[in-house]
């Protein structure tokens, strides 16, 4: 009887043993103990079943169905292992798109600080050159109209039957050859009038020339004369009645069109 449980200890029991061995074999691998330890120890449990089942005498089918368990767990041990290895991969992989994210983010709210500052800093100079123009065109005296903005020289008088500038008209002229100086986008077109007195032909004729005065007194004072355009109307489109002295000398004048930014003047109505 001794000599049959002493064999029956010393019995080989194959998946046992292997069980064993693929145990001890990851029971020190860092990366399953770190990432699998419950599974490792389920398996290390699992062990200590089967020796006591050989301790005891158990069967041997018993013994390898715990064998095989045992084996079992020692794989979901380093099945999981590779798992929760790769899970922390990604937390990783995640946590440096969060920082690559915020990066971004805050480099994309720098970007539209910086898009808002500028966009103030042009309105603010967009706003100074409008005040500017504002008080260029009050100092020409430019009025606006469905045409865009229309300098009436006024003062820019002649007498009749004349294309020569009365004294004091230089002062204006010399105002509107700085504005346009100064805004070199701009175009002009000079429109030049006369009263009713004489005919027509030589109303026509005459109006031409003072036209051509005012942009002979503009190019003089450095104004790029392809940047002028001159037209005569006559007698026609009078601001006022000519049954007087007075109308007369104001319809004997000269109108200056100017551009908008882009160079665009916009024709005169005809006459109905």
């Amino acid at each position: 009887m001794v000599l049959l449980l002493v064999a029956a200890g010393c019995a080989s029991y194959p998946l046992a043993d292997e069980a064993k061995q693929q145990y001890n074999e990851v029971k020190d691998d860092p990366e399953i103990t770190t990432n699998a330890p419950n599974a490792l120890e389920e398996a290390k449990e699992q062990l200590k079943i089967i020796n006591n089942l050989r301790k005891n005498g158990a069967s041997r089918e018993l013994i390898n169905h715990n064998a095989y368990i045992a084996q079992q767990k020692v794989a979901m041990a380093r099945e999981m292992a590779v798992l929760n290895n790769r899970q922390d991969e990604l937390a990783q992989v995640e946590a440096e798109h969060q920082m690559v994210l915020a990066q971004v983010q805050k480099l994309e709210a720098e970007e539209a600080r910086r898009r808002a500052e500028q966009a103030r800093i042009e309105a603010e100079q967009a706003q100074m050159r409008t005040e500017e123009l504002a008080a260029k065109l009050t100092e020409i005296e430019a009025e606006k109209t469905e045409r865009g903005l229309v300098v009436n020289l006024r003062n820019v008088l002649f007498d009749p039957g004349k294309a020569t500038f009365k004294l004091g008209s230089v002062d204006n002229i010399a105002k509107l050859s700085r504005f346009l100086l100064e805004y070199s986008n701009r175009t002009v077109l000079v429109e030049g009038f006369t009263d009713n007195t004489g005919s027509r032909e030589v109303n026509q004729r005459l109006s031409e020339k003072r036209a051509e005065a005012v942009k002979n007194a503009l190019v003089a004072s450095g104004v790029e004369p392809e940047r002028i355009i001159t037209r005569g109307y006559g007698e026609d489109y009078a601001i006022v009645d000519n049954s007087t002295a007075e109308g007369r000398m104001q319809n004997r004048r000269v109108e200056v069109v100017i551009s908008d930014e882009n160079g665009t003047i916009t024709a005169r109505r005809p006459l109905q």
